[in-house]
């Protein structure tokens, strides 16, 4: 748990003691590998710290879907759709390895962020921290000129995307076809 706290608190800026309390009201949350926190379609407002492992999130197109981002330990991670919006969400997010999570719903975080001004200040920074990290995300992959510019910026930031994320998943997040994605591979090794 110290751990976790710490990567909390780094990420998104948060007085550890601020996280420890916080993170107190949360219950252990587990799921193996290829296992699915939100179906396209459906309707999940929980709120996850992830402690270990990695969460991806995608759309469906066709026959495959389109990889929008991926988590990491210490991220939090919640479908605004559902959250926000108290919509299904259009977008799956699963498991691409096992995890190791805390989880709080909706409704408990909403009574303890109206009950207290610092469980509030808390989910306020949490949210502004999402908003800046997606954006982040998408201005890197943005503004790269091409498909290696893409693959050496996400091996930059992210290396252990290579370790645990399949080619085709990779290769839909990087705006590339897997042949592409796998002839830039050879010619960077």
């Amino acid at each position: 748990m110290e751990e976790l706290i710490d990567k909390f608190s780094e990420h998104y800026k948060i007085e550890r003691s601020e996280c420890e309390q916080f993170l107190s009201y949360f219950s252990e949350f587990g799921c193996a590998k290829k296992d699915t926190l939100v179906m396209p379609g459906r309707f999940n407002d929980d709120v996850y710290v992830l402690r270990e492992g990695m969460l991806r999130a995608y759309m469906p197109d066709g026959d495959s879907d389109i990889s929008l981002w991926f988590t990491y330990p210490g991220d939090v991670v919640f479908d605004v759709w559902c959250y926000c919006r108290q919509e299904v969400s259009p977008i799956g997010i699963e498991a691409m390895t096992e995890v190791s999570a805390l989880v709080i719903g909706k409704e408990k975080l909403a009574s303890l962020c109206d009950e207290s001004h610092l469980y509030a200040n808390v989910f306020r920074k949490i949210l502004e921290g999402h908003a800046a990290d997606y954006e982040g995300n998408t201005i890197s992959l943005l503004g790269c000129d091409g498909g290696l510019e893409r693959y050496l910026s996400i091996l930059k930031r992210h290396p252990e995307l290579l370790q645990h994320i399949p080619l085709n998943k990779l290769a839909s997040y990087l705006q590339l076809a897997p042949q592409s994605l796998s002839r830039i591979r050879a010619r960077i090794k």
